[in-house]
């Protein structure tokens, strides 16, 4: 599994949501529910993204449990 991890800081904390300023200057918006309690304007943040091969294999069962059923019915 491959992962990247991208650095940079919580720029300002709205609402809802966070917005993170990441090391080359973009910014993402991040729901505060799913980040860790607790975090301040300010401080540094690390964001880690893997590539997660397991819904991929789940969506080809449901494609062909789907086309089985399609085939197999009778008008």
């Amino acid at each position: 599994m491959t992962k990247t991890k991208l650095a940079g800081r919580i720029d300002k904390l709205e609402e809802a949501n966070a917005v993170i300023k990441l090391a080359d200057g973009q910014k993402l918006r991040w729901p505060l529910a799913a980040l860790p309690e607790g975090l301040a304007e300010g401080e540094p943040i690390s964001l880690e993204l893997s590539r997660d091969n397991q819904p991929a294999a789940g969506n080809d069962r449901l494609a062909k449990d789907i086309l089985k059923e399609i085939l197999s019915t009778n008008d």
